[in-house]
This record gives structure tokens, sequence and C-alpha cells, in this order.
């Protein structure tokens, strides 16, 4: 009959509303039952010549950690639809305490071959993916599916900065940059959902405080990156006569100064990261540092980790001291 009374949000800009044309199941907390309505909703195509576009809708946390057996069987199934990971990232339901901070489920998303996972900051990030997974899904009848982690933490939605749509899809563009690009000290800042916020904290207080110069990157999909660098490489190596690929994140980063030499410390002069490639590898929750430039397919690993705090006196002791060597102590909280 459609919706009958108004409700209560109708003066919002998303509000509640049932339509004749859509369902909306509440099915409590139960995942595996939940999939399986997924499922059959995402593989109608297949079975009835009917095209649904399912929205599964749950916490982040306990998606992969519960049911990743049905998330590969909906995989095998060539299901076509979205996986809504709610209140994602670590700063969004502390109340709840560890069991409900999802810091995994994009390591857990990584293996599934078919799996398109993005972990989006902005609402025209969001925007952006799902349009083009409409399109993907539905138009090209690819068979892919979609995970997508989103929050609950109150924060402004910021407009597109310029025609980002291309960086946003293929894993991470530059959001903001420097204030002053002449800087001689330089430095880039990744971060994805909850977590880009304080990255932007960051930059300002780096040049306010400390005088470094920081680009802001909104890194919306690490599995993007990391397979963007695996076919690249294996096309590099499948043919070794031709004029050798380049790594999407390498493109991103030939102009970048700062943090992408090396062993992903800061250095002063990012032209000497030759020297440091034998410098003494630092495991980081479980990841070891990696080099863009020699190792860009693994580079996802590195974003996702617990990237390191400098300590701001050792660095400044650094800025001063030799070019070739990596600033400050690392350390991770």
């Amino acid at each position: 009959m459609g919706q009958k009374y108004e409700p209560v949000d109708v003066n919002t800009l998303l509000y509640y509303k049932e339509a004749k044309d859509g369902q909306i199941l509440e099915e409590g907390i139960t995942e595996a039952g939940s999939m399986a309505s997924f499922i059959a909703a995402g593989s109608a195509f297949a079975t009835h010549g009917i095209n649904t576009i399912p929205f599964f809708i749950y916490y982040s946390m306990f998606g992969f950690q519960r049911i990743a057996d049905f998330i590969w069987a909906a995989a095998d199934m060539r299901t076509r639809g979205f996986l809504l990971g709610g209140t994602a990232g670590r700063t969004t339901l502390s109340g709840e305490g560890l069991q409900h901070q999802d810091g995994n489920s994009h390591v857990l998303a990584l293996p599934v071959p078919n799996i398109k996972a993005y972990d989006p900051a902005f609402a025209y990030e969001i925007a952006v993916i799902i349009q083009d997974g409409i399109r993907r899904m539905y138009k090209d009848g690819e068979n892919v599916f979609y995970y997508i982690t989103v929050m609950n933490e109150p924060y402004a939605m910021p407009a597109m900065p310029g025609d980002v749509k291309d960086g946003i899809l293929r894993g991470m563009y530059r959001f903001r940059p420097a204030a002053n690009a002449k800087s001689k000290l330089r430095a880039q800042l990744f971060g994805s959902g909850a977590i880009l916020n304080e990255a932007l904290r960051a930059q300002e207080i780096l040049e306010t405080k400390y005088g470094v110069a920081a680009d802001v990157w909104s890194v919306t999909s690490y599995k993007e990156l990391y397979n963007d660098g695996s076919e690249t490489e294996r096309w590099n190596r499948l043919h070794p006569g031709e004029k050798a690929r380049v790594p999407y994140v390498s493109k991103c980063l030939a102009d970048a100064p700062g943090g992408t030499g090396g062993g992903f410390g800061l250095f002063e002069d990012a032209t000497q990261h030759d020297q440091q490639m034998d410098a003494t590898a630092v495991g980081v929750a479980g990841h070891r540092w990696l080099w863009a430039q020699r190792r860009p397919h693994l580079l996802a690993g590195v974003f996702r980790s617990r990237l390191p705090v400098y300590h701001a006196g050792h660095a400044a002791r650094a800025f001063g001291g030799r070019q070739d060597r990596a600033l400050g102590r690392r350390q991770s909280y």
C-alpha cells in the first residue's frame, strides 16, 4: 500500500520512506539469515530473470568475522549488491567496547576475488561508488559485488573537490594539498573512512607548529590499490620486451615529496630513497616497511596497518641532521 503516515524525520534529507517498488527486511541480530536474504535477492537476476539491488546493512565488525563463508558463497553464486558495514573504524562505537570496533574487515575482504571493497570518508565518495557499482553490476552485467564501510560519527560533509571520480574508484586521490607547497619540509598523510578527519587535523598541526607542509590523501580502497599493483607487476613480468606499466599508486605519488621514498619514513630529500633500500625493515602491526617504488602492490598493506607516530623531538633533531635517514623514532599506538 505504500507509506500511509508521515515519519518523524520527514524534514531531513534521507527520511524514512516505504515504497511500493521496494522492500525493507529487518531481520534482527541474525547475520546468517540476513546474508541468505541478500544472496537470494542478489542472485535473482540468474534464478528469476529479475534485477534486484540489495543493500545489506549491518555492524561492520560482525560481517566477515561471523559469516565469511556465506560471503564466499555469495561470490561463487555471482551475487550482486551492496554490503554496507555500519559503524566502521575504531572511533564511532567505543561505548560498546573493543568487540564492536572494526579494524580488520577490509583485510578479510582482500582475498575474495570478485568483491570490491571501499572505505569512504565522505558522502560524495559513497555516491560515486554506488553509482558506478550499479552501472557495473546491472548495466554492464559484471559478476562483482561491493563491500562499503560507513560510519555514524557526526562531522561535516564537504563538497567534492573537483573531478576526483576516477581517483575515488581507483583507490586514492589527493583530497587537500599542502598550504605551502614550496616548503622544504614535506610529508604525505594517508587516511580512509573515520580516520581521515584525524589526518586533516595532523596536517594543520604539522604546518602550524612544526613548519612541515603535508598533503592529505583520501584512500578509498586499499584493495583496489593492491589489485592494481599486483596486476601491473604480473603484466610487466609477462611482457618483458614492452614498456613497463606503472601502478596507479606510483603515478599518484610521483610528484609527492615526503613520505613516499625509502622506508616510508620522512625524508628531507626523497630523491635519496635508493640509498635506503637496505635500511632495516621495521615490523608494524604485522606488516613490514615496504617501498612504494619497488613494491607498489604491497603498499596497501602498509596503508591498512597502524601507521607510526613520529615523536616531535626526534623529528625536529633529524630534520636538522643527515638528509639520507628516516626522521624520528617509529612508534605505533
